[in-house]
């Protein structure tokens, strides 16, 4: 459960992301060429994780990751559970602290409404939850509405398996960034209208094309704090990366989606940087 919930917190992200410039993408999947490249390398954004029913796989996504001799992800897509045990304290509050000690009550009511009632969560699941930070907590929220689901990444990286494996941050360091946000931000997306935006999301997704996305995710000056940590941030640190990785093989980077549009997106980034990138059409 724990490996999961590292998939839903980004997934959350995902959601709740904002401020993005005007669409100009078509695809989900790009060819990056150029600059001195001997050989194209391919940035693909994902949603974490969809429903089993409706995941596909287009024939162009696995012809790409197969014919790359690397494949990058933005963190660890199988840790060891000894790995995840020792971040557990990062994901609890305070010691002697529960959720009821940071919200009001009518808050919290709401909360526990929200809980039992429409998710359907028992009593004593309910009761060891409170003890997690609201980002932890905004995640078991989403598993427990999205059963049997698959991971673009773990799906990315069956059909890669024999080849080497890159990230681009450890899964303490996601932990750490997504703790530097206020918990009023995860707090306030743990309710009805967040299960009906995330089906949103992940329907328009579906169609691949990110320009869809980039509409549906409208902006709001409430999440700067979350636009500025959690994509521009890591994107602006992420190119140096890329570009190591490309320059040495023909690389597959599967990143969220929501790092690939805007000003600050991973391909205005890289076509600043002198790099040619092309949409490459996904057929289902």
């Amino acid at each position: 459960m724990i490996k999961l919930q590292f998939h839903f917190l980004i997934t959350l992200v995902f959601l709740i992301i904002s401020n993005f410039s005007k669409a100009q993408n078509s695809s989900m999947l790009y060819e990056i060429s150029g600059n001195g490249l001997k050989q194209s390398s391919y940035l693909f954004g994902t949603q974490h994780m969809v429903p089993k029913e409706k995941f596909i796989m287009p024939k162009e996504l696995k012809e790409k990751i197969k014919s790359s001799k690397v494949l990058v992800f933005e963190t660890d897509i199988n840790p060891k559970i000894t790995e995840m045990m020792k971040l557990i304290p990062k994901m609890m509050l305070p010691s002697g602290q529960e959720l009821k000690d940071i919200m009001d009550s009518l808050a919290f009511s709401n909360l526990e409404k929200f809980i039992l009632d429409t998710l359907k969560m028992s009593e004593k699941k309910w009761k060891q939850s409170q003890r997690f930070k609201p980002s932890i907590l905004a995640s078991m929220v989403m598993e427990s509405s999205m059963k049997n689901t698959k991971s673009y990444e773990k799906e990315i990286g069956k059909i890669g398996k024999k080849k080497k494996i890159e990230k681009f941050e450890t899964l303490e360091e996601q932990l750490n960034m997504l703790n530097s946000i206020d918990d009023t931000l995860f707090l306030g997306q743990i309710n009805s209208s967040m299960l009906k935006g995330l089906e949103q999301l992940t329907n328009t997704y579906l169609t691949f094309n990110l320009d869809s996305v980039q509409k549906l995710l409208t902006s709001e000056p409430d999440y700067e704090e979350i636009d500025g940590k959690l994509i521009r941030n890591r994107n602006t640190a992420w190119i140096p990366k890329i570009e190591t990785f490309i320059s040495n093989n023909s690389t597959f980077i599967a990143v969220g989606a929501g790092h690939l549009p805007g000003s600050n997106g991973l391909i205005q980034l890289l076509r600043n940087k002198g790099y040619t990138i092309n949409p490459i059409p996904l057929k289902f």
